[in-house]
């Protein structure tokens, strides 16, 4: 398939670089043109584009009209949701998917004709409220046939990782932090956010790389 993801932030990333690897056609549009020199550097097999994902013009540029599946995947609900609503009307694109973190856009997104919304946010309050928090590793659900999981892991004072930032933390390829769970609180995290003795992380992991997150973020590595 020929799959145009919108925003080359972690999540983008991360869905680039594992559609990419499943032989698909892969495009990521990225405003920042920093960001984008580095994804396209470090992605494989996968053409980035400097742009805005809801700017006509950009669009115009990478062939939609033969699209298969458009992705919405910025940080921002009000670009995701445009951004289907453009790609939908202009170029009809027959899959719109966006990512969206505050469930009150879950109606918006049917007038911008998203066919499927990703709300993070409400699914992880749900999980919360079924009171599936363990400690240790754990993993949650399986997805996309059993390529990813969602786990679970709570950060004690014995974890290397404690008071380092996200951006710090050098997960493996095939590792994501999708939230914090923090005294109740769900946090999504930004790069520069510090993880807590007692927080919850809740990952996206590649089965193959548990045992490394397990080690990166519970254990001091071995030299």
């Amino acid at each position: 398939m020929y799959i145009v993801i919108g925003g080359g932030g972690k999540i983008g990333s991360f869905l680039a670089q594992s559609l990419s690897s499943k032989k698909h056609r892969v495009v990521v549009i990225e405003k920042d043109e920093e960001k984008a020199k580095y994804l396209s550097e470090t992605l494989q097999n996968v053409v980035v584009i400097v742009g805005d994902t809801s700017d006509v013009i950009t669009l115009s540029q990478i062939d939609l009209d033969n699209a298969d599946r458009f992705i919405a995947a910025t940080g921002r609900d009000e670009d995701n949701l445009v951004a289907c609503g453009l790609v939908k009307t202009l170029f009809k694109v027959p899959i719109t998917i966006a990512r969206i973190n505050d469930p009150r856009n879950e109606k918006v997104a049917k007038a911008f004709n998203v066919d499927i919304t990703i709300n993070v946010t409400e699914f992880l309050v749900k999980m919360a409220e079924e009171g599936i928090i363990y400690s240790d590793l754990i993993p949650l659900i399986a997805i996309g046939k059993g390529n990813f999981v969602i786990v679970e892991v709570k950060i004690d004072e014995h974890s290397k990782v404690v008071n380092k930032q996200v951006k710090d933390l050098n997960l493996p390829e095939g590792a994501l932090i999708v939230t914090i769970v923090r005294d109740s609180n769900l946090i999504l995290p930004s790069g520069k956010e510090s993880i807590l003795n007692g927080d919850h992380l809740v990952l996206l992991v590649k089965p193959e790389v548990e045992s490394e997150l397990r080690e990166i973020l519970n254990h001091e590595r071995k030299n």
